[in-house]
């Protein structure tokens, strides 16, 4: 076969890689790690939450204890929590649980 390779333009690599050096900062080599204040408050928000649900706190306690302390996970995984709360204490959709 002396054709087997379609009739295609090159890629533009060093194009595409200068684009994306003037668009996007260079990463860190090491994330960076939550200040004390930051880590004891994620502590505080996961055990207050371990006393409100304790599966998602005790979830949430590990995962932050694995990987770090992560604020905004905490704040969502707390504020998630209490509209599924606070959605499951409406009359209205006690009643459509009661009949299923």
């Amino acid at each position: 076969v002396a054709n087997d390779l379609p009739d295609l333009p090159k890629p533009a690599l060093r194009e595409a890689a200068r684009i994306r050096a003037a668009l996007y900062p260079p990463e860190p080599a090491e994330p960076e790690r939550a200040s004390t204040p930051a880590r004891l408050a994620v502590g505080a928000m996961g055990t207050t939450l371990i006393f409100v649900a304790a599966p998602v706190g005790a979830a949430l306690l590990t995962y932050n204890a694995l990987r770090g302390a992560d604020l905004g996970l905490t704040a969502r995984a707390i504020a998630l929590t209490g509209a599924a709360l606070a959605f499951g204490d409406l009359p209205a959709l006690q009643a459509f649980l009661s009949f299923v």
